[in-house]
């Protein structure tokens, strides 16, 4: 072995004692106040904790974040662990936003965004506030208790929110990517082929910002997608029923807008074609085809598919009341269920249809 070789070995081999080092008084630090059988407990959940989160998030992530538990803040639980009482596992709940940065790098293609925006990660205990996820500067600090339910779900939610992608966060832009593609798959693109066109097509989501939210929370049933595919949809039917002509013609582009409640409208200007939804509204089909009748776009109303406006309110509404008693009773259970605790939740569900089908 030659000379420089010996010397990279010998400061290989400091950098591994001074990082031992470092280590052990880190842990000894946080574990300050503590006894020996409650130091080796901090020591054996900090290992742990590093080998299954902050390790698997830093290599998916291409990362560097230091990730740290508060152990002053689980003073209390540490304790109630040595004397073998029944505490969750820190070191797991700990892991529950760690493992969702990972899964944004992994899954979802957010790696670039977990990169610049996180940089340090610290756990801490508090039984007086509700769990949390909070973003100061690039540092993120997970705060969690034991009394809150479905904390791993809870962790994914906040962490999003804390995230940006652009203008909007996280969860909204994973609705929004998965929105867009629905609506280029199952609309723009068929639409283009069945007509011969290359009508560039979107929707305007900053004007969709507060239905974007409702959608996340559920509180809104008909996608966005959807309620915007109606005029790209009729065009298309047009052109397998009649002439291509007229849409190759007077139509170049497409904008979806949102319109709010009695504000739905469409129009068609040196061939940019906007609609304008409203939600409660009823009667959409009719409405784009009257208009497209009257731009001389179609001679008649083309035949109406069976699939068509399906998600709209009016659609909705004629479903409901062609639906059997059992149908109307087992759609009824989720709101039945809805304030059962989540565990529950399932079960619930399950003896409220077997009730429906008696």
């Amino acid at each position: 072995m030659n000379s420089r070789s010996q010397h990279s070995a010998l400061f290989g081999a400091i950098d591994l004692v001074a990082l031992a080092i470092l280590i052990s008084f880190v842990t000894v630090a946080h574990a300050e106040g503590f006894t020996d059988k409650e130091k080796e407990i901090v020591a054996d959940q900090d290992r742990k904790f590093d080998l299954m989160y902050a390790g698997n998030t830093n290599r998916y992530c291409e990362t560097k974040i230091k990730a740290s538990i508060d152990w002053g803040s689980f003073a209390s639980e540490v304790r109630k662990i040595a004397k073998k009482k029944k505490v969750p596992s820190i070191f797991n709940k700990c892991g529950d936003a760690l493992d969702h940065l990972k899964t944004l790098c992994q899954a979802d293609g957010y790696k670039d965004n977990v990169q610049a925006q996180v940089t340090s990660y610290r756990c801490r205990y508090d039984d007086k506030t509700n769990p949390s996820v909070v973003l100061k500067g690039k540092k993120m600090i997970f705060t969690i208790n034991w009394t809150a339910e479905g904390l791993h779900r809870l962790a994914r939610k906040a962490t999003e929110e804390q995230l940006r992608d652009g203008e909007y966060n996280l969860r909204q832009a994973k609705l929004i990517r998965s929105e867009n593609g629905y609506f280029r798959k199952l609309t723009v693109t068929p639409t283009n082929k069945k007509c011969e066109t290359k009508i560039s097509a979107e929707i305007d989501w900053p004007s969709f910002a507060a239905e974007v939210d409702k959608r996340l929370d559920k509180n809104r049933e008909v996608s966005i997608q959807s309620a915007c595919s109606l005029p790209l949809q009729r065009l298309g039917a047009i052109c397998d029923w009649d002439k291509k002509k007229p849409v190759q013609k007077k139509v170049t582009s497409y904008k979806c807008v949102f319109g709010g409640k009695k504000k739905r409208s469409i129009k068609l200007k040196k061939g940019a074609l906007e609609y304008r939804v409203d939600f409660s509204a009823r009667k959409n089909v009719g409405l784009v085809d009257k208009f497209l009748i009257k731009k001389r776009i179609a001679k008649k109303r083309p035949p109406v598919p069976k699939d068509a406006d399906k998600t709209l309110r009016d659609t909705l509404r004629e479903d409901e009341k062609n639906r059997t008693p059992a149908q109307k009773c087992q759609r009824g259970c989720s709101k039945k269920c809805s304030s059962v605790r989540a565990r529950a939740k399932n079960a619930c569900r399950k003896r409220c249809r077997k009730k429906c089908r008696r």
